[in-house]
């Protein structure tokens, strides 16, 4: 088998010793990892599905044996990150803009928060009936998946996660005190504190 091939059907933690030919422009199978885990993304699509979207948006390698070639074997660029954003979002549980004008919301952390807050059971619920809209192609456009998906991402970054027992969770509310304003970033900017 081509290396390119061998490399696609290592175990994970194959493919992290892998990259020790690595970039700092491109992130590598542990980076990816860890973004997922700490955005609380791997507890619903799983380790071996977001190992999977790594392998598959590395760009194509002519020249496996050079260094060059070795960093983008076991790493992916911005472009490749871009691509594995996108097949997440073909995968992962999004609310429709549907569901969210249905109840009024227009940020799909606020409606992943409110179904959160009523308890893990609706949760799991549309989980699983989104799961299985997902499964029959009943969703909306991948473009619309992905400003989604972003969306929640922005709304995970700027509330944070819960590290639970069984796997973090997202945390989608916050206090005005918790948003950080323009001034504030700049001025952190301007004099950074440790």
């Amino acid at each position: 088998l081509p290396k390119g091939v061998v490399v696609s059907l290592l175990l994970p933690s194959d493919i992290r010793q892998a990259a020790d030919a690595g970039s700092s422009k491109l992130m590598g199978a542990d980076e990816w990892s860890s973004l997922l885990r700490d955005l609380g993304i791997i507890k619903e699509i799983g380790v071996r599905r977001s190992y999977l979207i790594f392998v598959l948006s590395r760009m194509a390698v002519i020249d496996e044996n050079s260094k060059k070639g070795q960093a983008n074997l076991t790493q992916i660029s911005f472009e490749g990150f871009m691509e594995a954003i996108v097949r997440i979002a073909t995968i992962k549980a999004l609310p429709s803009d549907r569901e969210m004008s249905r109840t009024g919301f227009q940020v799909p952390g606020e409606y992943i928060g409110a179904l959160m807050n009523q308890g893990g059971v609706v949760y799991n619920r549309w989980l699983f009936m989104t799961q299985q809209k997902i499964r029959r192609n009943k969703v909306d456009p991948i473009w619309r998946r992905v400003d989604t998906f972003v969306m929640l991402l922005v709304s995970i970054i700027q509330f944070g996660i819960e590290k639970l027992p069984d796997g973090p969770s997202l945390l989608l509310r916050g206090s005005p005190d918790e948003q950080l304003s323009y001034e504030e970033v700049r001025r952190f900017f301007k004099h950074p504190t440790p």
